[in-house]
């Protein structure tokens, strides 16, 4: 999905995609949001809104479509691996032949999406203690100070 010039570009600016999305299509940010979360997660085989919409998601997500698609045909080749790697390098077996078309679709885009998120998020976190334990929290009772640190991290979709 990095190469993905127009999304990326769009991130960059602190863009919200998804109201661009229902601008140029004509619907509400959180129908735009919902029909990409449809179309990225079944591989474009479900989702199909207006023909704005198409035109408009075509424009600002279709390079992360194209990219997730041949990532679901790499890994279903005969020969191939059935693995599919996140950002991060983790590798994610795919039921490969198993449940529904739309099924497979999600499994993959689970695998590549939140899974490339969870290791960007992994990251960041290590990054943040890193850069916490070196900053004084609060002094306690007796004058010491205590470092501050990460108590929680929780990633959810």
């Amino acid at each position: 999905m990095a190469s993905d010039d127009v999304l990326c570009s769009a991130l960059a600016r602190s863009e919200d995609v998804f109201g661009r999305l229902g601008a140029a299509a004509g619907c509400s940010r959180d129908d735009a949001k919902r029909l990409v979360y449809m179309k990225i997660y079944s591989l474009g085989a479900v989702g199909k809104g207006s023909a704005s919409f198409e035109r408009a998601f075509a424009e600002g997500f279709g390079a992360s479509l194209r990219w997730l698609k041949a990532q679901a045909e790499r890994a279903a080749r005969p020969g191939g691996s059935g693995f599919v790697s996140t950002l991060g390098g983790r590798l994610r077996k795919l039921a490969i032949g198993a449940g529904a078309p739309t099924d497979r679709a999600r499994q993959l885009a689970s695998a590549l999406v939140q899974g490339s998120l969870a290791d960007i998020l992994k990251r960041a976190a290590v990054i943040a203690m890193r850069q916490l334990a070196d900053l004084p929290l609060s002094s306690d009772s007796g004058g010491r100070s205590s470092p501050a640190r990460l108590v929680l991290l929780v990633h959810d979709e």
